[in-house]
């Protein structure tokens, strides 16, 4: 690792194997370049990428000039510079805030070119919504509900619960104030975000191909505790008879080292416990 006069990473040799196998994902030399008078990367040298930014900073835009180093992504973001939208070659991701700024609800979707009556066309979807209705309570893009648990403000526990109908009250309505269906508003957002990508308005669908969660063909426990170390992150997995179920190591700056599981449970907080999301 070398760094310039303003303390800036401008150099990274990284040579990650694993039993004498070397692992591409983790396996680069490049070159930091950075705009004039700015801590903004211009460029990438070595994985050849690019970056455009907004007005206030923000990444708008990372390019490769090779998709077989990797897949261009595109950004929206909102008035309080929240990711709002996120674009990854043909998958979208979509994100609603509370005041607070914590996510109450994400979004998947596809970008897709289709050929109508001989015309190519390009359709977007959004669905399979994941609603975060406390930080205690996640429903999850299949209706699973997982339940958390804390010691302060350190996640210590997953339950992994049943369809969210399990949980409804005597009206059918689901209990918490994530429940229900997306407002005009929050319809009218989708809408506007989507378009910033200069694509067409989305249909609102689930995607029936979205891979199952484990609960629903019974591959994982119940129970799971979580085990970080010093930074928080996610290192060892057990579930309630205190058998572990994941193995977790990271490189310095987050990339996974090494993921070992034994069951279908693959925890979604990992480095420093946040949510990785897919």
């Amino acid at each position: 690792m070398e760094y310039g006069p303003m303390h800036r990473i401008t150099y990274k040799n990284q040579n990650h194997s694993i039993g004498g196998t070397s692992q591409s994902a983790n396996t680069y030399e490049n070159k930091y370049n950075y705009l004039p008078n700015s801590n903004r990367l211009a460029n990438i040298s070595g994985v050849d990428q690019t970056f455009e930014y907004d007005p206030a900073g923000n990444t708008l835009q990372h390019n490769f000039s090779n998709s077989a180093q990797g897949t261009n992504k595109q950004m929206v973001w909102d008035e309080n510079n929240m990711l709002k939208a996120i674009r990854v070659g043909a998958d979208l991701q979509y994100y609603i805030y509370d005041h607070t700024g914590q996510r109450t609800i994400k979004g998947q979707g596809v970008v897709e070119e289709v050929n109508v009556n001989g015309q190519g066309t390009t359709v977007t979807s959004l669905g399979n919504f994941t609603v975060y209705a406390s930080p205690y309570l996640v429903v999850s893009r299949n209706d699973n509900v997982s339940l958390h648990y804390y010691a302060g403000s350190e996640r210590i526990s997953t339950r992994l619960g049943t369809n969210y109908n399990k949980y409804q009250n005597g009206d059918g309505g689901v209990y918490g104030p994530g429940s229900g269906e997306l407002l005009p508003t929050q319809l009218k957002d989708i809408e506007y975000a989507i378009k910033e990508f200069i694509l067409p308005s989305p249909t609102i669908q689930n995607d029936p191909q979205m891979e199952p969660d484990c609960e629903d063909n019974e591959r994982c426990y119940s129970l799971y505790f979580y085990h970080p170390d010093h930074l928080g992150s996610s290192t060892y997995l057990t579930d309630e008879s205190s058998i572990p179920r994941q193995f977790l190591l990271y490189l310095p700056f987050g990339e996974t080292m090494i993921d070992q599981k034994a069951g279908g449970y693959d925890s979604r907080y990992k480095y420093t416990g946040k949510e990785n999301d897919e």
